[in-house]
């Protein structure tokens, strides 16, 4: 009788093991695609400076795909460089700090595209 509840609570935390994984994926998605248009770059751009195809790029923004960590770390990273701190992804929250200079980068490259 005891192997009925064990089995029912191991099925609810695969659950929410699982929700908790779609969540931080989207987060990611999210926070992606809201740095990207900060700095203005098409997919295009994106896709060139991370040596990707654009259709991969498509296909994170649109949470298709899985995002590699490594990939992730290196996207946080450049744009960390640049001035849009990405934090707390994989937590209960999601934040994502932009500063200044981000801003003047995107407002330069949109006087030029």
């Amino acid at each position: 009788m005891h192997s009925i509840p064990m089995q029912k609570e191991k099925h609810v935390n695969l659950i929410d093991q699982t929700n908790q994984e779609n969540l931080d994926r989207l987060k990611l998605v999210v926070a992606l695609r809201t740095a990207r248009a900060v700095t203005g770059w098409s997919q295009e751009q994106f896709a060139e400076r991370f040596d990707l195809s654009q259709s991969a790029v498509a296909r994170m923004e649109r949470n298709e795909t899985d995002i590699p960590f490594a990939l992730a770390t290196r996207i946080a990273r450049e744009y960390n460089r640049i001035g849009i701190n990405i934090n707390s992804i994989f937590s209960d929250h999601l934040s994502i700090v932009v500063e200044d200079r981000a801003l003047k980068l995107g407002c330069k490259l949109h006087e030029f595209n």
